[in-house]
């Protein structure tokens, strides 16, 4: 079989752009690898973040509800109408109604 010297160049063409497709699709893919990873690492730390604010804002809440608690029994003392309120507990200061 003899090959004619356009031909042999037009299949070594075709051999080299495949593999430099090949190369750019594994050097694409350890991009992507690396990406991923640090994706995760990422979404990992904004989780811990979220859940500490979660927890700071649980304590801020409790906080708020005991205060309202005490300045509507100041406002009660105050205007003379009885006994001052009864302790907040945890779950009233958070179902406190919005003033």
């Amino acid at each position: 079989m003899d090959l004619s010297a356009e031909l042999l160049s037009i299949l070594l063409v075709g051999v080299a752009l495949a593999a430099l497709i090949l190369t750019g699709i594994g050097g694409i893919r350890e991009d992507m690898r690396e990406i991923r990873e640090d994706m995760r690492e990422r979404f990992s730390a904004m989780e811990s973040r979220m859940s500490s604010m979660e927890s700071r804002l649980a304590v801020v809440e409790r906080e708020q509800g005991e205060i309202r608690g005490l300045l509507e029994g100041m406002h009660d003392a105050a205007a003379g109408r009885g006994t001052p309120a009864a302790p907040i507990t945890r779950q009233a200061a958070t179902d406190a109604p919005r003033p």
